[in-house]
């Protein structure tokens, strides 16, 4: 934003005088107000003293104050263009209307009647009218006379005027000094029982007077308190300011300056259209029209751009400002930057969207509702447990849910609906896995859960909602019952198992063995109870079970390990045993353990190892046979076969260096079969793998770098693992190109001979036709029965 040039701010003069003639004015009628509630309260007698002073004396005061008023308008009219005559003519009528009530008898006071007055008083209140009546008249003069800057009044005119007010003011004050004497008098003789009242009165006086005449110094220490004010807007952190009725700004503290962009002095006399974009300065115009408008407070809501660029948001208060007269001045405005708030809002719903989201996929339903008894919402899992879809309406009174539904302890008795987790959640009690049985009167559904909840408190400690949990624990209740069945038969499972099975405590004390555990090391029942390993096992091998008890129960977890005991005969006995930790319900830690027989697995282990170390012989005398093998033998151990070995024979065969990938090989080399180009993934490996099958060829043709032709003959086999995964491929070829151009040259020969065959006549009948050479018969057994000319698709006879 440009820098403004800051306005200066209009004269104030003028409106100190009027806080000062306000504030006289106001002591003034609290003096009335003070005297005249201290005098109620003396008796009934004291109206009537009251009522020969009071209303002469109200009268001359409001006449002094509005013939004050006149002149000073007047004065001001002669210096400010901006002041009229009617407001003068109308003070001077006051004027003369509230002495010719005094003169009369007449009152304006509620309730109090007045008398005329009598004596020098009237003599007094007559020459009174007659120098208001004069100052009345050179007053009128003064505004009937033509206003021109170049012909101002005389100053024997101002003179004479200011001689008369001041005679009239004179007079005025005496009058209302002899009528504040007589009051008083009057008061005196008539209640002298009530002299502390009086006494409160006039020293509510003297303090009345004194503070006129501190008035100078009240004004500068309400200056001091302006400046005081000012300080305390400038440190606060809401914006506020002040704007006359054309919308230029007539105070700003720092906020506001800060929230602009400018310094106080700079936006002072500027308007909206200024400091702001049109569209944001047209909406402050518009919220300031409708405040002046309505005369009365309103908020607005005003989005713009800070001068670092950021998005702000305001929140302001805006109220009419009024004059004395009750004039509208201006508007004043408190505003406060929300934009943290609304980003929180904003957050907020985001949390609470985000809440609700969590809400709908848990796996828990959750049921709220409110403290009247009136379900509120429910998630999707509580709609699923209960078969409603997910646009079912299921909000509603809990009557209706007591008619569709009843709930069941899990005794089976019926619950009554002021048993009903929502009733005593609303009564304040806090449920925590509360299972019952729920299903539908007619029978149709049924499920079994494990309920929680509680009152929602607001931040002030009051209840605000109840909200309820929900576990299906129907199929964990099957499974409990299904357990408590099969308990029986686990203990036959175990005593039956091939495995053996132990429970030690803390001490490794025996106080479980299964049966097979018993049998397998011939122990009879009283054999083993509450002995240690040390008291069943000899030596070092009982202190090695031992330790590994000690071992679980210091880890707290189970423990798999090989271990030996030794049978009754002294045969060494090889076992895989688990141990684990557990509690019972005590609190009490034992050790449990199965163990399975490995005796002979162990054996075999050791006759397997051997049997390995065989296979690996036997293998490199295969890999010995398989290189010197004449034919090609290939191997990928590569699932997608892009990496293929092969012996001395392929690597020959291929023109491939020793240990180089044949997959690899494709510069200058092609394939084809049936007389069809083939790919990388059409070779017989490839395919094997592919297919999961043996795939055999005798017709691979393949063309190596320098065009030389080879004719391949064999197949390939996947290699499948004990679990049926793809391991790689396998295959052998064999180079068929010599005893195929052999096998060509034969049947071109073949060819010939039968051509020159049957080109030759007959130079016998034979006694058998159907005979050939040999004897037999054309077609069994004889090659020169028929041939396929090879590219003719004809046979020939």
């Amino acid at each position: 934003m440009v820098p403004l040039a800051p306005l200066p701010d209009p004269p104030s003069a003028p409106l100190g005088n009027r806080r000062r003639g306000f504030l006289v004015t106001l002591v003034l009628v609290l003096l009335a107000l003070a005297s005249a509630f201290l005098l109620w309260r003396i008796n009934d007698g004291w109206e009537n003293s009251y009522a020969a002073y009071g209303p002469t004396a109200d009268n001359v005061r409001q006449t002094r104050q509005a013939m004050t008023q006149a002149f000073l308008l007047q004065v001001r009219r002669r210096e400010d263009r901006a002041f009229n005559g009617p407001s003068v003519e109308a003070l001077l009528d006051k004027a003369a209307l509230k002495l010719s009530d005094a003169i009369a008898g007449e009152s304006s006071l509620l309730g109090i009647a007045g008398h005329p007055p009598e004596g020098v008083l009237l003599k007094q209140l007559q020459e009174y009218q007659r120098v208001i009546f004069d100052l009345d008249q050179s007053l009128r003069r003064s505004l009937i006379a033509p206003r021109d800057a170049t012909r101002p009044l005389s100053e024997e005119s101002l003179v004479v005027q200011l001689r008369l007010f001041y005679e009239a003011d004179r007079l005025g004050e005496q009058i209302e000094t002899e009528l504040t004497h007589g009051l008083a008098r009057a008061v005196g003789n008539r209640l002298q029982e009530h002299r502390a009242e009086i006494a409160l009165w006039g020293a509510v006086l003297l303090g009345a007077l004194a503070l006129v005449a501190r008035l100078g110094r009240v004004g500068m220490a309400m200056a001091r308190q302006e400046r005081l004010i000012q300080a305390i807007l400038d440190s606060t952190s809401d914006g506020v300011f002040v704007k006359d009725p054309q919308g230029r700004y007539r105070m700003a503290n720092r906020a506001i300056a800060a929230m602009i962009g400018h310094a106080p002095g700079e936006i002072l006399g500027h308007t909206d259209d200024a400091l702001f974009p049109a569209a944001t300065a047209q909406a402050m115009q518009r919220s300031d029209t409708e405040v002046m408008r309505e005369r009365k407070l309103a908020s607005f809501e005003t989005i713009f751009v800070d001068p670092d660029g950021q998005r702000r948001t305001v929140w302001t208060t805006k109220g009419p400002l009024a004059d004395d007269w009750g004039k509208i001045a201006g508007v004043y405005g408190i505003s406060r930057d929300v934009t943290e708030r609304k980003n929180a809002e904003q957050r907020l719903r985001e949390r609470e969207d985000q809440l609700q989201a969590i809400i709908d996929n848990i796996n828990e339903g959750v049921v709220t509702f409110s403290l009247d008894g009136k379900v509120l919402s429910w998630n999707r899992a509580a709609l699923a447990m209960h078969e409603f879809p997910p646009s079912a309406s299921t909000t509603g009174d809990l009557e209706i849910f007591f008619e569709l539904y009843e709930l069941l302890d899990t005794n089976g008795t019926p619950l009554p609906p002021s048993e009903w987790p929502m009733s005593r959640i609303i009564r304040g009690e806090h449920l925590r896995d509360l299972e019952f049985t729920s299903r539908r009167r007619d029978g149709t559904w049924s499920r079994t859960f494990s309920c929680g909840g509680r009152l929602v408190m607001s931040a002030e400690g009051s209840p605000v909602m109840g909200v309820l949990s929900l576990a299906d624990i129907s199929e964990r209740k099957r499974v409990e019952t299904e357990l408590r069945t099969s308990e029986a038969r686990f203990k036959l499972f175990m005593d039956n198992s091939p495995s053996i099975a132990w429970i030690k405590d803390s001490a490794g004390r025996h106080v479980y063995c299964s049966r097979p555990f018993l049998k397998r090391l011939h122990l009879g029942p009283d054999d083993w109870q509450g002995r240690t390993n040390e008291e069943l096992f000899p030596g070092e091998i009982g202190a090695d079970l031992s330790r590994t008890d000690h071992l679980v129960l210091a880890r707290g977890h189970a423990l798999e390990t090989d271990e030996r005991t030794v049978g009754p005969d002294g045969e060494e006995l090889y076992w895989r045993s688990i141990k684990f930790p557990f509690q019972d319900g005590t609190g009490d830690w034992f050790v449990g353990g199965m163990a399975l027989d490995v005796t002979e697995r162990r054996r075999a282990e050791e006759a397997q190892t051997r049997s390995d170390e065989v296979a690996r012989e036997r293998a490199e005398e295969l890999e010995a046979v398989m290189q010197a093998a004449p034919i090609a033998i290939l191997l990928s151990r590569d699932p997608s076969c892009r990496e293929i070995l092969g012996n001395r024979a392929a690597n020959l065969l291929f023109d491939a260096a020793e240990g180089e990938n044949l997959a690899t090989l494709t510069s200058g080399r092609s394939y084809r079969r049936a007389g069809q180009d083939l790919g990388l993934d059409d070779l017989p490996m490839q395919q094997a793998v592919t297919q999961r099958r043996e795939i055999t060829i005798d017709d691979l043709e393949v063309t190596l770098p320098g065009g030389r032709p080879l004719l391949l003959m064999g197949g390939a086999a996947p290699l499948l693992g004990r679990n049926g995964q793809m391991r790689g491929a396998v295959g052998a070829f064999l180079d068929v190109t010599r005893q195929r151009q052999a096998s060509e040259a034969l049947e071109e020969s073949n060819l010939r001979f039968i051509r020159i065959f049957h080109s030759q006549p007959p130079r016998h009948q034979s006694r058998h036709p159907r005979r050939t050479l040999g004897g037999r018969e054309p077609g069994v057994g004889s090659p020169l029965w028929a041939f396929k000319v090879r590219g003719a698709g004809a046979e020939v006879p």
